[in-house]
């Protein structure tokens, strides 16, 4: 398996369907999507399963609810991928994304986290997109400092080698649990890539 794609779910009944399918109209043939539903008290469940039953592609998972950190932990120890990716469910994946940067990753099997393109609070008036150049860094510090990296510490638009995953976990409890989460990794001097192929679209959701 090269690839899985986790995406936790938490009372998205009326995103689900749209956030899977943009994923699952670009899946690679040799990857997997994970849903995690974190103790949804909505239809979320009974959707999820659905989606799973309907595609051999899709393994879905349920749990009490324990917040997202907790969610993608529990998807990490599940997947099956040399790669991990992670989605939020009330978010898209544009077209064409998931092989173009997946490739790139096989391509250069130095590169230990490729972070792509990303349009932040689409359908919001204080929408933005954050683009990058298509290089390798020297150094994680280089990629912190030139790219001001705090600024877009998102887990979902990267594709990162599963082994990184081995020695953190996305804290519980934390509010911003993506930026203490990669600048803990980032210490472990990982080889970053950054492309301006791909974009992730981070939906406005009130």
């Amino acid at each position: 398996m090269r690839l899985s794609i986790i995406i936790p779910c938490y009372n998205v009944a009326d995103t689900l369907q749209k956030c899977v399918q943009s994923v699952l109209e670009q899946l690679p043939s040799e990857a997997e999507v994970i849903l995690v539903n974190d103790g949804s008290t909505d239809s979320t469940a009974q959707l999820a399963d659905s989606i799973g039953a309907g595609n051999a592609a899709v393994r879905v998972f349920h749990k009490s609810n324990g917040g997202p950190s907790e969610a993608r932990n529990y998807g990490i120890s599940k997947a099956c991928g040399d790669y991990l990716m992670f989605a939020d469910s009330d978010d898209l994946v544009a077209p064409s994304t998931i092989p173009a940067v997946l490739s790139y990753m096989l391509q250069h099997p130095e590169v230990d986290v490729a972070e792509f393109p990303v349009r932040v609070h689409c359908g919001h008036p204080s929408e933005y997109q954050q683009n990058f150049p298509t290089r390798i860094w020297p150094s994680a510090r280089a990629y912190w400092l030139q790219t001001e990296a705090w600024e877009h510490t998102y887990a979902y638009n990267k594709i990162s080698k599963r082994q990184l995953f081995q020695k953190f976990q996305f804290p519980q409890g934390r509010i911003f649990e993506d930026l203490w989460f990669y600048s803990q990794l980032l210490s472990t001097e990982p080889k970053v890539a950054t492309l301006s192929c791909g974009l992730y679209l981070y939906l406005w959701n009130e």
